[in-house]
């Protein structure tokens, strides 16, 4: 309420505040570097003026954050950094009490409120800002769970390194399966010689991979079995003839290659 009755006096000041606020932030190169052309300024100018409209007269109900939020949103999806975000708002804060002194406003309760909302501003937007930038590293990281390559018409090969964790043996799984069937794949490998280590349940999850391929008409085969992950494997109880393991990757290679009738040929041999 106290914003409210504050709204028309400082929407008359608003232009000149905007203006200022630009002729500021332009004078920094990096800042310039993200918003070049009169027009994005213009348009910029316009979402700002309707920012502070908003600030000083609606209320801060829910529908109203939910707005401040997907300003988070959108500042995280353009990759404008969250640096620019805090120095417009000291900015803003600075050129508003500037308005204040020139109006000779000395209202307490009236900066009490103002400084409240810029709080209020900031937690939210910073908050969604985050949000999405986490999601977005989430799903990079998902991504990056089963960095499988396609390295001939139908031969995958999967590398896994690191700790394998309940969640990504279960992204591994999906892509794997799901790659299997995209490209009719005839046979897949399976690298293990990265990992870390390997529990009882991530071993267990792998197995059923690799039948899940098997059963989808693909010959599974696996490599990098350390003589600790042999031991893993004998303790489910699993028959090692059941896993066409190799010794090293070029073996792994060598014998996919020859299952579909291929060969690995040196070039520098074919030149003599």
């Amino acid at each position: 309420m106290i914003l409210h009755s504050y709204a028309d006096l400082m929407l008359g000041q608003l232009p000149q505040i905007i203006d200022e606020f630009y002729d500021r932030m332009l004078s920094q190169s990096e800042f310039k570097h993200f918003f070049s052309s009169e027009q994005q300024i213009k348009h910029l100018k316009a979402l700002h003026e309707s920012y502070w409209t908003d600030f000083w007269t609606l209320d801060f109900d829910e529908a109203y954050q939910e707005r401040r939020k997907n300003i988070g949103l959108v500042h995280a999806r353009i990759g404008l950094p969250l640096k620019f975000y805090f120095e417009g708002m000291v900015l803003f804060g600075h050129l508003f009490r500037e308005v204040f002194r020139t109006l000779k406003l000395e209202d307490f309760d009236l900066l009490e409120a103002f400084h409240m909302r810029i709080e209020q501003e900031i937690a939210i937007i910073v908050d969604s800002y985050n949000q999405r930038k986490e999601a977005v590293l989430e799903e990079e990281n998902l991504r990056l769970a089963a960095p499988l390559s396609q390295i001939w018409d139908d031969i995958l090969f999967l590398p896994l390194v690191g700790i394998l964790h309940k969640k990504r043996l279960k992204e591994v799984s999906r892509q794997a399966l799901h790659k299997v069937s995209e490209v009719s794949a005839k046979v897949f490998i399976l690298d293990i010689k990265g990992l870390h280590h390997l529990q009882l349940e991530e071993a267990k999850g792998l197995l059923q991979l690799l039948k899940a391929v098997q059963l989808m008409g693909c010959k599974a085969l696996v490599s990098g079995i350390s003589p600790i992950m042999a031991q893993t494997l004998l303790e489910l109880d699993i028959r090692l003839k059941e896993i066409d393991g190799q010794s090293s990757m070029k073996d792994a290679l060598n014998k996919a290659y020859a299952f579909r009738n291929l060969k690995l040929v040196n070039l520098q041999e074919l030149a003599i």
